[in-house]
């Protein structure tokens, strides 16, 4: 085909668009083998049955995603401020009691014990109905020296919040003293998240 590559229908979901752009990369050695095809393909499904050990649902009010080198101490503290507001919100209007209350899912507390981390943050987070993005500088910098020679685990997250266009989502940048920083005008690197087919560049912008 001369290097010439159909137009993909735009009304595709994104997955299947970027799954087909990777199969047909220019460069023969950086498609994906049929195992890789096989885990994307499962990877592209909601597990339906997935619950979390903390909540026992699937389906939590927000995702939270951060790395946990950095952020822990304060994706915990947004967590449990956010779940006492959704409790005390719902207790407030609608007199229910807190095992009725919508959830925040926090890695720590909500993936399984031998579970494998991925299968239980896609199924988290597609679930969900919204996501927090939590970036550090020091996360985001890590993302920008890293992600195009190792697959990231923060960047995939991303990359999975992008691809749901439907829900909301906050981005939150902080400093390490919990204050604001601004990525803004950095130089961000053109090689593509290893293993994902996708551009660094593309996800964060």
């Amino acid at each position: 085909m001369s290097g010439k590559r159909p137009v993909l229908n735009q009304e595709w979901k994104d997955w299947a668009k970027v799954l087909i752009t990777k199969c047909w990369h220019q460069d023969p050695s950086k498609r994906p083998t049929a195992s890789m095809l096989v885990q994307d393909l499962q990877k592209s499904f909601i597990n339906w049955n997935w619950a979390c050990k903390k909540h026992g649902v699937g389906r939590h009010t927000t995702f939270l995603s951060y790395r946990v080198k950095y952020d822990s101490d304060l994706a915990e503290k947004i967590a449990l401020r956010l779940e006492n507001q959704l409790l005390k919100r719902i207790l407030e209007r609608n007199g229910l009691d807190s095992n009725s209350m919508s959830s925040v899912f926090l890695d720590c507390d909500c993936l399984n014990e031998g579970e494998d981390w991925r299968d239980g943050f896609i199924s988290g987070i597609r679930q969900s109905r919204s996501e927090i993005l939590l970036i550090s500088r020091e996360s985001f910098e890590e993302v920008i020296q890293k992600a195009s020679t190792t697959k990231d685990n923060v960047l995939t997250e991303w990359e999975e919040s992008m691809d749901k266009e439907s829900t909301n989502k906050m981005i939150l940048f902080v400093d390490d003293q919990g204050k604001e920083f601004k990525p803004f005008g950095l130089k961000l690197p053109d090689e593509e998240h290893f293993g994902s087919g996708r551009k660094i560049k593309d996800t964060i912008k």
